[in-house]
Parts: C-alpha cells; sequence; structure tokens
C-alpha cells in the first residue's frame, strides 16, 4: 500500500480560509443586492416627496383665521391673467380686420385690464369689504417660438421680451393694489397674493417637456423677475412652484391654476365642455388620491371664457390670430377674469374685463 503525502497544515488552513472569505463574499454580494433594491424603493419614496413639496400650498395672508370678527362683506378680488402672448404680432388683414395685436397694443390691453379690475371690483361691484387680491399668472405670457412666429410674427428675441415686459407686468400688480387700496381708504395699497404656472408658448423646446417644464420656461422666467423685483414689498405674496399646477387658499376654498393644455379634444356639439370636464375630473381624482382635494380649477390655453360653477377656463389678451383664424375658431373679444371670493361662498362673482378699445388701439 502506497504511503500518502502528508497533507499540509498551513494548505488546509488557507483553503478553510478562502472558503469562509467566499461564503463572507457571497453574502456580501447578497446584502448588497438587497440594499440596492431598498435604496430605488426609498429614491422612489423621496422622488415622490420632493414631487409634494415642490407644489406649493399658499394661504394668502389676509384670509387666514382670525380671532376677532371679520368686518362685514369681506372679499378677495381675483384677477386672471393668462394668454397674453407678449410680442406676437397681428396684422388686421391676415384676420378679415376683427383684430390687431403688436407691443403698444398689448400694453394698453394690460393697462386697461389693470384699470378695468379696480373699476369692476370697487365702482360696478361696490359694497364688498376687500381685504387683499389674488392674481393668477396662468401661462402664455409670452409668445414665444412656435410654429413660424420666428420667420414671420416675432420683432423681438424672447429674451428682450421677457426682459421689456418684466416692467410692465410690476406696474400691473402695483396698480391694482394702489387701485383697490384707494377706493377702500388705504392708500399704501392692498396686500396681494400671486400665484403662477406657465403655458405651452412659453417653453424654450420644440416640443413640450415633462421633466423641466417650468425652470425651462420663459413664463416661470418673467414671473421670477416680478418677484425679484417685489421682494422686499410686504404687500405681495407669491406661489410660484416647480410644478404645472399652482394652489392657493383663499379663505379655505382651495384653488387650483392649471394652464389647461393637459386637456385635448373640443369638437363636436359640446365643443370645449368635454375636454375641461374631463380635465377636471382628472385632477380632482389625482388630488384625492394624495388624500386631498379642490373646490375651483382656474385654467387657460383655450383663448376662450367659460364657467361652469366649479371650472373657469379664460380669455385671451391677444385675441383673434391668424392661427384661430386659419383653424376656424369662433371670435371672442380679448378677456381676462376677473372674480370675487367671499368667505362664505368661495368664487362669489365672476365676469371678465374686456381691454381692447378699436379707436385707441389705431386699427
Amino acid at each position: 500500500m502506497d504511503d500518502q503525502p502528508a497533507q499540509d497544515p498551513e494548505l488546509t488552513r488557507l483553503a478553510r480560509e478562502l472558503e469562509r472569505v467566499r461564503a463572507e463574499r457571497n453574502v456580501a454580494r447578497a446584502a448588497h443586492r438587497e440594499a440596492e433594491h431598498e435604496l430605488e424603493v426609498l429614491t422612489e419614496h423621496n422622488d415622490r416627496l420632493s414631487a409634494l413639496d415642490a407644489v406649493n400650498v399658499e394661504t394668502a395672508r389676509w384670509s387666514k383665521p382670525r380671532k376677532t370678527k371679520r368686518a362685514k362683506n369681506a372679499a378677495t378680488a381675483l384677477i386672471m391673467l393668462s394668454d397674453l402672448h407678449f410680442d406676437e404680432i397681428v396684422d388686421p388683414a391676415e384676420v378679415s380686420g376683427m383684430n390687431a395685436y403688436n407691443r403698444e397694443i398689448a400694453l394698453q390691453r394690460l393697462q386697461r385690464t389693470a384699470e378695468g379690475a379696480v373699476r369692476l371690483g370697487t365702482d360696478l361691484m361696490s359694497g364688498f369689504s376687500y381685504e387683499g387680491i389674488c392674481c393668477i399668472f396662468a401661462g402664455d405670457m409670452v409668445n414665444g417660438n412656435l410654429h413660424d412666429n420666428e420667420v414671420f410674427n416675432e420683432t423681438h428675441s424672447v429674451i428682450e421680451t421677457v426682459d421689456f415686459w418684466a416692467d410692465h407686468l410690476a406696474a400691473f400688480v402695483d396698480t391694482v393694489s394702489l387701485g383697490f387700496g384707494e377706493a377702500i381708504g388705504k392708500p399704501d395699497g392692498l396686500p396681494v397674493h400671486i400665484v403662477s404656472v406657465v403655458g405651452n408658448h412659453g417653453r424654450n423646446s420644440v416640443k413640450p417637456r415633462t421633466n423641466g417644464r417650468v425652470q425651462d420656461s420663459f413664463d416661470h422666467h418673467l414671473t421670477r423677475l416680478v418677484q425679484r423685483h417685489y421682494r422686499e414689498d410686504p404687500r405681495f405674496s407669491w406661489n410660484v412652484p416647480m410644478s404645472a399646477d399652482a394652489y392657493a387658499d383663499i379663505y379655505g376654498h382651495r384653488l387650483l391654476v392649471t394652464h389647461g393644455d393637459q386637456a385635448r379634444g373640443g369638437s363636436g356639439i359640446s365643443g370645449l365642455l368635454t375636454p375641461i370636464t374631463l380635465l377636471d375630473h382628472r385632477k380632482r381624482k389625482r388630488e384625492a388620491s394624495f388624500g386631498r382635494g379642490f373646490d375651483h380649477l382656474f385654467m387657460g390655453h383655450w383663448h376662450q371664457r367659460i364657467s361652469t360653477g366649479s371650472i373657469t377656463v379664460n380669455g385671451s389678451l391677444v385675441g383673434i390670430n391668424p392661427y384661430a383664424y386659419l383653424a376656424n375658431f369662433g371670435y371672442e373679444d380679448p378677456a381676462q377674469v376677473f372674480a370675487v371670493i367671499t368667505p362664505e361662498r368661495g368664487v362669489t362673482l365672476e365676469t371678465s374685463i374686456y381691454p381692447m378699445d378699436r379707436k385707441a388701439e389705431g386699427w
């Protein structure tokens, strides 16, 4: 019988050590895979929480609950600006003489919108004790570079447009603050809460974006410039979120503001009612999944004034343009929404400001 070579104790020890290290490696790999999975789950949760953090719900300062009794007929004036399409040009010859638009006309219409809001709220709707103003910027503030505008329509770059109109948009909010204040004996002006979302025209890309929709929009940049201008002014408070929707709480009534381009359709007998009602339903369903809701939806985009009781669609400042004319859309005078919000009823009265004046505009 052959003699078996003696097993080297050191080799035995090293083999056992190698097995132990391999076993620890396998356990570590499994733990690493589990940790990676947990990290993915936590990242998803964090993204959701971050998204919810970006969806700001701002309560207007004057509408917070008070220990003392409110003034009789307390109210908040609401002014909605959307679809201003600053620096778009509409040649009357291209729309059968039904409209004209350029920088000078837009400036007049913006000023008349501010003056009209003050007149509606203080002269034609007298009796309210206004505590403040909610001003909604609902997108398409600038015309942007969509379609063939940059070839046949734009007279200024979008950057120059934003630079010019920031001053005049700041003057707008200051005018309504001082106008309402003067009418009720507060010469320093009423507080103004500005709620802002972006539209589709102000984007800096050919196709609409989902990620980066807000920060890549000239609408957002324009609002931020105005916000920066009044950053030290205690009259003004702001809700300028990085989400497509914005919210405001007025006397406990929750308003949701969106641009409205998420709605699709609009043909048939029901016209625009079908897509905006469906959009309202989807947003209410989404909000319910978040454990909250809203009372009233405000949107722009459609250049058509509609009010259903819980949905408000704004008109436009630009009015009919070649795009609407060629698409055979119906004519509407340029209009912007004015409403009165009360503690008891929420959106109580709602009407339009009509800022077009052909004679003054010279066409």
